[in-house]
């Protein structure tokens, strides 16, 4: 039975650091490798198409949403995004179905690339969710604002916080502040950091799919236990979405 959580978790990226070469990055090398599907990529090798505006001399190309250099790579795939440069490679999500996609590239990929020295990984997720309760009231069920601070700061204080904990093999920081994108709503982040210098890719390789469904289990839990329903929340797409979570 799906989580009903499952409908608003969308954001996610994963980072992972250590020494990549972007030139051999290319879209056909993950097709030919079998590392994503062929659809993936069937909008990238479409030839560019070319709108003009005559009245104005301007020329619009589309497509062709990559590009790889020595130093650095960009592709777009249909599902999710990949940025690649020497010490850092980043996958992310363009909605919620992509994770199961990313989850396989990741471990498909370093299969074959069982040499690279990587030393962390990092999973993270953030969204903006309206609560039914408002902030104020959202931010009281962890801390509470006293006299002092509003001395200090004065009347029209908001605040956040940030935790920092240990879960399972990742260190865990959560961060919940005032949202910039919806009004009287919060910000939710949470970054599951793995420290893997002395595994490599074998522990990623191993463990990363595991990792991936804990992550995601625990910042819905985190949510469903510690905050009011959600009335509403902002989609990958920027759409505010209305929902009775």
């Amino acid at each position: 039975m799906n989580n009903p959580l499952d409908d608003v978790l969308e954001r996610c990226v994963i980072v992972l650091l250590g020494s990549f070469n972007p030139a051999i990055l290319q879209p056909e090398w993950f097709v030919k490798h079998s590392i994503v599907p062929g659809e993936e990529i069937e909008a990238l090798t479409a030839a560019p198409h070319v709108k003009e505006i005559p009245e104005i001399g301007l020329k619009l190309e589309y497509g062709q949403s990559f590009f790889v250099t020595n130093d650095q790579a960009f592709i777009n795939f249909k599902t999710f995004t990949m940025k690649a440069t020497r010490d850092k490679l980043e996958i992310i999500s363009k909605d919620k179905n992509s994770f199961s996609l990313i989850s396989n590239f990741i471990i498909k990929l370093f299969k074959i690339l069982e040499e690279t020295p990587l030393t962390a990984y990092g999973i993270n997720f953030n969204e903006h969710y309206r609560f039914k309760e408002s902030y104020d009231q959202t931010f009281e069920r962890f801390f509470r604002k006293n006299e002092s601070l509003h001395g200090f700061f004065g009347e029209e204080l908001i605040c956040g916080c940030t935790l920092i904990t240990r879960q399972a093999d990742a260190v865990l920081t959560f961060t919940m502040q005032p949202s910039d994108r919806l009004k009287d709503s919060v910000f939710l982040k949470s970054n599951f950091h793995y420290d893997i210098t002395d595994a490599g890719v074998s522990a990623l390789v191993n463990d990363f799919r595991g990792n991936f469904n804990l992550a995601t289990e625990f910042f819905k839990k985190a949510i469903s236990e510690n905050f009011d329903p959600i009335s509403a929340y902002l989609a990958k797409n920027g759409e505010l979405k209305q929902c009775s979570l």
